[in-house]
């Protein structure tokens, strides 16, 4: 474990992939909170565009610290299923708030009702809005929360009620224990899910 922290330039490689999954979802939570707050003003997507670029690179610098990429390496490889890293950005924003407590408050800020609810998780209908303010991208992003698609069929992400469940808007969406102790380079917990990350 003590290999994951070596520095890569002059940050711990896994501090700054955790540090580019926060930076990600703090620019989507920005550009979705500057759309809502002006229905008629598409807001810029160039600092989250520019946000994925450094998630990617902070993927590929702590994958490289562990001969064979290790429980990361494997997760990277679980989540590398299009050119459009898709399912990396969807499980970074999922993760955000696991990280970090101030993402998990902005989220349940853009819930309806859900600054009310301290309980309240991260719903796939926010997830979606925070991954692109286009309707149509929105659409086709959907399908990468389907039961047999790469998040849930690794058990990476855990959405809905049940397993093979469609989601919805309103679906409940987290991240597994398992892939979080991963990004928090932590010991892997007996497999209950994402089986693939324990040795």
């Amino acid at each position: 474990m003590t290999r994951a922290w070596i520095e890569v330039g002059g940050q711990p490689a896994y501090h700054r992939l955790c540090a580019a999954i926060v930076a990600l979802a703090r620019a989507g939570v920005a550009r979705l909170t500057a759309r809502d707050g002006d229905p008629l003003l598409a807001p810029p997507s160039a600092q989250f565009a520019s946000r994925v670029s450094e998630l990617q690179a902070a993927w590929h610098a702590a994958e490289a610290v562990v001969p064979g990429g290790g429980p990361l390496g494997r997760l990277a490889r679980l989540l590398r299923k299009s050119d459009a890293f898709v399912e990396g950005v969807l499980f970074a924003l999922t993760a955000a708030p696991a990280l970090d407590r101030g993402i998990a408050i902005a989220y349940r800020a853009l819930e309806p009702g859900g600054a009310a609810v301290p309980s309240a998780g991260l719903s796939a209908g926010l997830l979606l809005d925070l991954t692109s303010t286009v309707d149509t991208h929105r659409f086709a992003l959907a399908a990468a929360l389907h039961p047999d698609a790469a998040l849930r069929r690794s058990g990476l992400v855990r959405a809905g009620l049940r397993p093979d469940e469609i989601v919805g808007a309103a679906s409940p969406v987290e991240v597994a224990s398992t892939a979080l102790a991963v990004l928090r380079c932590e010991p892997v917990p007996p497999p209950t899910g994402a089986t693939e990350l324990w040795p």
